[in-house]
């Protein structure tokens, strides 16, 4: 039999694992000063598929999109009207009507492409992102989670993108913290390298 404060346990465990998250975007860099090559990948931890997404750059340079994600729909756009931000987003991607081709609960999707022209790449990028239930054109249950603006059928998200390290830049952070560890190591040992 299970206790009274069991059981509360047991349906605080349950009511957490139905909270919903919002979506996180992280995007790779490519290519040299002032020819930046930017791939954003779009990881929906949301209840709901997500159907609509953009970037604020300095200017809009749609290089390349999914498939069934058109970026010439809204080439602009501010959540401003909905409960977000005034932000006007300059590089957007949507999907239309009945598409299969919307990010479902738990999936993630890249290949939202954009070139960024400045001497450096951006180190952070602010992003939107719309999902929705099955009371409009997805599927999904009302969003249950927080951090959002607009309604719970039709849910608006805004964040900032964070940049992920190219896989060489990995290795040399971890040779670096492999060589600090050593150095420690033998230091404290008493032994020199």
């Amino acid at each position: 039999m299970v206790s009274h404060a069991g059981r509360k346990a047991m349906l605080l465990i349950l009511a957490l694992g139905t909270l919903s998250a919002e979506p996180i975007v992280t995007y790779t860099v490519g290519g040299s000063a002032g020819n930046w090559s930017l791939d954003f990948t779009v990881d929906n931890t949301t209840n709901q598929e997500l159907y609509f997404f953009g970037v604020l750059l300095p200017v809009p340079d749609v290089t390349g999109s999914p498939t069934g994600w058109y970026p010439t729909i809204w080439p602009t756009w501010s959540n401003s009207s909905f409960g977000g931000s005034s932000t006007v987003y300059n590089n957007n991607w949507v999907i239309v009507g009945f598409s299969p081709d919307a990010i479902g609960s738990g999936n993630s999707l890249g290949g939202f492409d954009a070139l960024v022209t400045t001497p450096t790449a951006p180190a952070s990028i602010r992003w939107f992102a719309f999902t929705c239930d099955n009371s409009f054109f997805c599927s999904g249950n009302p969003y249950t989670g927080g951090d959002n603006f607009n309604t719970v059928d039709d849910p608006g998200f805004e964040g900032t993108a964070s940049i992920v390290p190219e896989p060489s830049a990995l290795l040399l952070t971890a040779a670096g913290i492999t060589a600090v560890a050593l150095r420690r190591r033998h230091s404290t040992s008493g032994t020199k390298l």
